[in-house]
């Protein structure tokens, strides 16, 4: 067995067995959510989390296996001759991914709005509307990722593609997360006068800075652990896209070839992760356990 061959049954088989992970994880919390016998209270970012389990279900019941299938397939073929990706799973690598992305920065501008604008938060951003809206959004994603089929020269459709739904989606996450990050930092400045004022009040104004800046630092911690690791697992597809855009030769190699294949699972390597921690550590762990061990 040559070296292309192993690569091919080794990520159709990793493939295959996050599928597994991310396809039973994404339907356990399915069952939570529409059961709910705790009655959590759900507010509007659990309907963003409705849709981004939706895409999860999707990821581990037909793209993962498929591409998993389909590389042990060409593994057990040995033919390197006919490497091609085929078009489904571009379509639906393409599509998920930009969902997610999508998915992650609604939740950053929902957060950004109930700490910026607490009163335009409660009335407008409702469960109803932020549905539709991401729904709508991943509509967008869909039919974007369909252009593939259009004809249009790939190089030129990843060049857009990865710039509109990665790179915008990155730097937007950055500037609102440090937007939010200032407006805890500094949501109770203080007043010009505060040293003319008692004793008691000066303490007070100096407890609420500390709580805000502790409050900012929790809010930078919760942005490190919930978008680095995703921007890890996508940041090699990411690379192997540009670089396929600007030098195609240059993944006409052992180490191109295995990046190219290996970039699909590590893209939702996450979503595993995640899945697995929402089960164990997250606010439906106690659900979960109740929904399967109480019963």
């Amino acid at each position: 067995m040559d070296f292309y061959s192993s690569v091919l049954l080794a990520n159709g088989i990793i493939s295959i067995t996050l599928s597994f992970v991310v396809c039973f994880g994404s339907i356990t919390l399915i069952i939570a959510v529409v059961k709910n016998p705790l009655n959590l209270t759900r507010k509007a970012i659990h309907r963003i989390e409705d849709v981004r389990l939706g895409l999860y279900f999707l990821a581990g019941s037909v793209l993962l296996p498929y591409f998993g299938v389909s590389e042990i397939l060409r593994g057990l073929n040995q033919k390197t001759r006919s490497l091609d990706w085929p078009s489904f799973t571009s379509l639906l690598t393409d599509f998920l991914i930009a969902s997610k992305l999508a998915m992650y920065l609604m939740i950053n501008i929902e957060r950004y709005t109930a700490y910026a604008y607490p009163h335009f938060n409660r009335a407008k951003v409702t469960k109803r509307a932020t549905l539709l809206i991401c729904l709508s959004i991943v509509a967008v994603c869909l039919i974007f990722s369909c252009l593939s089929f259009t004809g249009i020269d790939e190089t030129i459709y990843y060049i857009i593609f990865i710039h509109l739904f990665c790179s915008t989606s990155w730097l937007a996450f950055i500037v609102i997360s440090w937007l939010t990050y200032r407006k805890l930092k500094n949501r109770s400045r203080v007043t010009p006068g505060e040293t003319s004022q008692l004793p008691q009040q000066r303490q007070r104004a100096e407890f609420e800075r500390a709580r805000n800046a502790l409050g900012a630092k929790k809010y930078l911690l919760q942005f490190a652990k919930l978008y680095l690791p995703l921007v890890m697992s996508i940041l090699p597809w990411y690379t192997v896209k540009c670089v396929s855009s600007v030098c195609d030769a240059c993944l006409a190699n052992q180490a191109g070839f295995f990046w190219e294949r290996f970039s699909i699972p590590l893209a939702f390597l996450c979503d595993g992760f995640y899945i697995l921690w929402m089960i164990f550590r997250g606010e439906y762990r106690n659900t979960v356990k109740y929904i399967f061990c109480n019963s």
